[in-house]
């Protein structure tokens, strides 16, 4: 038994145990670690366990490691919150749907601002290419001569972009609103590349809208395109 375990080919079969596992899972992080410590096991034999060094397969087989140990890490990285700030942590809570990764992706679209009393975001019947999102405060609204306020969270412009059509309201920023916006065809884009994005922004953007509906900010008319 002793003599098994201590047998240099117990470091290639450890290494093809790991490789056949591997296989059998689905799961990109588990599929990669385990390559991983075969790999490892594979530059052990080559380096160490033979009496002669196999440099060319140990070098080929660093590189292989080097390589998943990279993506390794960018998986790591886009299924965490570890990296966010306070705030940009708050805003993934709130859109539910999207993963770490896919979050980030469309905040490195995002243009943070704060508005100052002043600043109209949209025009109502007039074009619009921007998405804007109310993290904190209000914003005022007027729509068929009526004036509203509403209170963050909340999309603005969703119906615009969805609906490829005039803005169905002019909003102003308070001075104590905290918002952040996305350029039209920044938002496309994305969602042509990333089609999970689309999915979960599109699911995001319902509610908010069912919620501006049921508040009397929306119209009812295209519910059904939004839906689709």
């Amino acid at each position: 038994m002793l003599d098994i375990l201590t047998a240099p080919s117990l470091y290639v079969h450890a290494a093809a145990i790991c490789y056949v596992i591997a296989l059998g899972i689905r799961d990109q992080l588990y599929l990669r670690l385990l390559i991983l410590a075969g790999t490892g096991f594979y530059i052990t034999y080559y380096l160490i366990v033979v009496d002669t060094p196999l440099w060319e397969a140990a070098l080929w087989s660093i590189l292989m490691a080097v390589v998943n140990f990279v993506v390794i890490v960018q998986i790591i990285r886009e299924r965490s919150t570890f990296t966010m700030g306070a705030e940009e942590r708050q805003l993934f809570d709130a859109f539910v749907g999207l993963a770490p990764g896919e979050f980030r992706r469309l905040m490195a679209l995002a243009h943070w601002q704060r508005g100052d009393g002043e600043t109209v975001l949209t025009h109502e019947n007039q074009d619009n290419n921007r998405l804007y999102y109310v993290l904190s405060g209000t914003v005022g609204g007027e729509k068929h001569g009526r004036r509203f306020s509403i209170e963050a969270p909340s999309f603005l412009g969703e119906v615009s972009l969805v609906l490829d059509c005039p803005a169905t309201a002019t909003i102003t920023t308070s001075d104590q609103c905290r918002y952040i916006y996305w350029e039209r065809a920044d938002i496309e884009a994305l969602q042509r590349k990333k089609p999970s994005i689309a999915v979960a922004l599109s699911a995001l953007l319902k509610i908010d809208l069912a919620r501006k509906v049921a508040a009397g900010h929306a119209p009812t008319e295209g519910l059904r395109v939004v839906a689709a």
